[in-house]
């Protein structure tokens, strides 16, 4: 098997040490910075910040419903997560992401829509503060993105996380 080491990187995410996926990528990247992560996601964002160590902002959005809830994260302003999953569900989600995004600070929005309750006793549950806002219109319309949701939960999730900062 030959792996060529693109020329342009900063940053490479790697296996960790000691398992098979390691010890055929070590020698190929030496010298180079490396991020070590069992966490995928966190790798993953550990990586984007680079060479920070993380983001100065992370919003989660978090649009409810009676079957699904539309879950969205944003780092920096940057779209890194947008999943519809089901309600209780939802709290371990949040945490999940708030751990794996290496933030200063970071606000959860949770949309005042239908089954908002049953959300909120999962994001307490979870040990998750947020706050109830208006989510009035956030599941109308495009958000012009590249690659738009098609998903209305998510739009709805995305738009609550754009929720402005008060004051």
């Amino acid at each position: 098997m030959t792996f060529e080491v693109a020329s342009s990187w900063e940053v490479a995410v790697m296996p960790m040490p000691g398992s098979p996926e390691y010890r055929l990528l070590a020698d190929k990247v030496d010298g180079r910075p490396k991020i070590f992560e069992e966490d995928p996601l966190r790798a993953l964002l550990l990586a984007i910040a680079y060479p920070l160590s993380g983001f100065s902002s992370l919003r989660v959005g978090i649009d409810p419903g009676r079957r699904s809830c539309g879950v969205a994260a944003l780092a920096d302003g940057m779209i890194f997560h947008a999943s519809s999953i089901g309600c209780s569900d939802v709290g371990r989600e949040a945490a999940s992401i708030i751990r794996a995004a290496p933030a200063e600070r970071f606000s959860v929005f949770l949309g005042s829509g239908t089954g908002w309750e049953e959300v909120a006793s999962s994001l307490l549950e979870a040990g998750v503060e947020f706050k109830v806002v208006d989510e009035y219109g956030t599941s109308r319309g495009d958000l012009g993105l590249p690659l738009p949701l098609k998903d209305k939960n998510m739009r709805a999730a995305v738009r609550l996380a754009l929720t402005p900062p008060e004051g």
